[in-house]
Parts: structure tokens; C-alpha cells; sequence
């Protein structure tokens, strides 16, 4: 009974995981009436509490998610989501920068920061974000790809490499456009890969936690 109560919590706390990568670009959307350029910048706008919440919640989860800790791996379970809490917590402390003509005129924005802090144009602060928020995406590839097919059904398995496969693909694809080889892109760019590697995240974790038909078995 005991053994049944936990293997339920693991599963609940699976899917709160997964739908926390879901919550905070549609509610965030909801809550300003907005998209902005990217989800980093939710942070200076009325939904700073939903991105301050959601990813702190979030970081706190993986943090706390004590998975299969094996040895023989190079990289287990607990160290890698590890990795990926502590990580996405820095993205939360260490906002990304402020550039105020990126969002709405109606919002008359101005130089001013508008919340606590602000991360300069030009900050190191910037790139520690940045490599944070990667950082998590790749945590999170490595557990799809590596760790979560060490389940016993093949579809669930597939769902997880092409998840993880997706979101390393979106994030080298983006690092390429946007920072080798500086293309002009849309404006919602960032904002669009950003939502599919998130959607990929959760779908990952939706599976694992069997909240979606393929993760039956998983």
C-alpha cells in the first residue's frame, strides 16, 4: 500500500511538472492580452507574479523529484532535474534584459525599470540567463532521451527521444539564427521556439507522469 501511495505521488508530481511548462506562456498571454517578443520578458509585465511563480514552483518540483539514482550512470535521474531546477531558478533570479521599446506602446514603458531589478542591454547578467535557461532544456533533453526510456513501452520511448531530440534541435537552431549568424528574424521568434521547446518539455513529463494515453505503461 505504502509502495502504491508513492508510486501515485510520483506520477502526480510528474504531471504538475509537465503542466507547469504548459501554465506560463498561455496564462501569461492571457493575463497581459499580449505575446512579447520572448517569456523572459513576462517578467517586467503585469504577469511578473506568473513568471515568478510558475518557474520558482517548477525549480522547486525538479529540485525535490527524486528519480532512479543508479550508479552505473553517468548522469541520473536526481542530477539531472537537479541540475535543471537549480537552473531554471537562476533564469527566475537573473532576469533576462530590459529593452523597453520591445514591448507594447500602450503600456508606456520607459527607461525606468519597472520591477525591482533590471538586467542591462550589455549585462553579463544577460548571458547568465541565457546559459541558464539553456542549461535546463538540455538537462531536460538528456533525462527524455536517456533516462525516461529505460521504460518498458516502446511508444512511450519514442515520445521521449523525440521530445528531447526536438528540444536540442530548437535550441542549437536558435543559437545559430540568433547569435552566429544574427539574422533578422520575427519579432516573436524567440517567443515561438521557446513555447515548442516548452511544449516538448511537457509532453515528456505529461507521458512519464501517464497523463497522456501513451505513458500507460511508461
Amino acid at each position: 500500500m505504502a509502495e502504491a501511495s508513492i508510486h501515485l505521488s510520483y506520477l502526480r508530481l510528474r504531471r504538475l511538472i509537465g503542466i507547469c511548462g504548459l501554465a506560463l506562456p498561455i496564462f501569461g498571454s492571457i493575463v497581459i492580452g499580449d505575446i512579447l517578443p520572448s517569456i523572459s520578458h513576462y517578467y517586467y509585465s503585469n504577469a511578473n507574479v506568473l513568471f515568478v511563480g510558475i518557474l520558482s514552483i517548477l525549480g522547486v518540483f525538479l529540485i525535490s523529484y527524486k528519480g532512479y539514482d543508479q550508479e552505473e550512470e553517468w548522469i541520473s535521474d536526481n542530477l539531472a532535474t537537479t541540475i535543471g531546477g537549480i537552473a531554471i531558478l537562476l533564469v527566475v533570479i537573473i532576469p533576462g534584459k530590459y529593452v523597453w521599446t520591445d514591448f507594447p506602446t500602450a503600456w508606456n514603458y520607459s527607461v525606468n525599470c519597472p520591477t525591482f531589478y533590471c538586467t542591462d542591454e550589455d549585462s553579463i547578467f544577460r548571458v547568465i540567463h541565457f546559459v541558464s535557461a539553456g542549461i535546463f532544456f538540455l538537462a531536460m533533453s538528456w533525462l527524455s532521451i536517456f533516462n525516461f526510456t529505460k521504460s518498458s513501452n516502446t511508444k512511450s520511448n519514442k515520445v521521449y527521444i523525440f521530445c528531447g531530440i526536438g528540444m536540442i534541435v530548437i535550441l542549437l537552431l536558435t543559437i545559430l539564427v540568433e547569435f552566429i549568424l544574427d539574422l533578422n528574424t520575427s519579432k516573436y521568434f524567440i517567443f515561438i521556439v521557446e513555447c515548442i521547446m516548452l511544449l516538448l518539455f511537457a509532453v515528456s513529463w505529461l507521458v512519464k507522469g501517464k497523463a497522456l494515453r501513451g505513458g500507460i505503461n511508461s
